[in-house]
């Protein structure tokens, strides 16, 4: 009994020393995977229409020259579609998600309310083209 409490001893001190050099290794900047100062100064400020853009911070690679082995049909039902240059999160996540699906060959019909009055509706699309086929539906707010 009194031999293995120097090989316990010697045991922790072994995985201390190695917690500590592991910790003080993540935690160092040049190493760190959350350092993204560098990342966020390299880009430029955009000012435009964010509908006709064609980056988002939530961008899908889905592969056009390769078609999806079955063409869907989808319907989405969203609350509200992106109208003029400042698109919510949301609306944002929903035209890039639908936007690549039809750029696929899927045909996407989106479902939502009219426009406000005095905002400018968004294109319909043909379903076809490579994008999305938009349904207004009236009376919906």
């Amino acid at each position: 009994m009194l031999s293995l409490v120097p090989n316990l001893n010697a045991t922790f001190l072994f995985l201390l020393t190695l917690s500590a050099g592991a910790i003080t290794i993540l935690h160092s900047r040049s190493v760190s995977p959350c350092n993204s100062s560098s990342n966020a100064s390299s880009r430029r400020a955009f000012s435009g229409d964010l509908r006709h853009v064609d980056f988002s911070w939530n961008s899908l690679r889905l592969t056009p020259d390769r078609p999806p082995p079955t063409v869907l049909r989808v319907a989405v039902f969203s609350r509200k579609w992106p109208v003029a240059t400042a698109p919510g999160g949301m609306e944002r996540h929903a035209l890039t998600l639908h936007n690549a699906l039809a750029r696929r060959g899927h045909r996407v019909h989106v479902f939502t309310s009219a426009p406000s009055s005095g905002e400018q509706p968004p294109e319909r699309g043909g379903g076809e083209t490579g994008h999305p086929r938009l349904h207004f539906l009236s009376g919906a707010h």
